[in-house]
């Protein structure tokens, strides 16, 4: 978790946020929704990434609020097409070798 991210988790009964290589932040809470927007809220002010951990300290949800890489473009450049323009094939150039040749001998 890059440094300055909000963290919402589960210690001792209650649910807390901290920012990453800060301290918990105030307020314990006794349920995780009112933690989660407490932590959401926090997250949007400071145009960071929401990590919302379940009881066993897995990761549950990833919010991002501000910090967004750019979008891939794949292999060898090509763009991601998510079902735009080449139907429901991941890359343009993949949907010419898979499509069948139907009506065709």
């Amino acid at each position: 978790m890059p440094e300055g991210d909000v963290e919402t988790f589960h210690r001792d009964g209650k649910w807390h946020n901290r920012i990453e290589g800060h301290e918990v932040l105030d307020g314990a809470y006794d349920t995780k929704a009112d933690a989660v927007a407490a932590g959401r809220q926090e997250a949007e002010s400071r145009e960071v990434e929401h990590i919302v951990r379940d009881l066993d300290g897995t990761i549950g949800e990833k919010h991002s609020h501000g910090h967004d890489p750019p979008p891939s473009r794949g292999p060898a450049g090509l763009k991601r097409t998510a079902g735009r323009g080449c139907g429901r094939r991941t890359y343009c150039r993949d949907r010419a070798r898979s499509r069948p040749r139907s009506g065709r001998p």
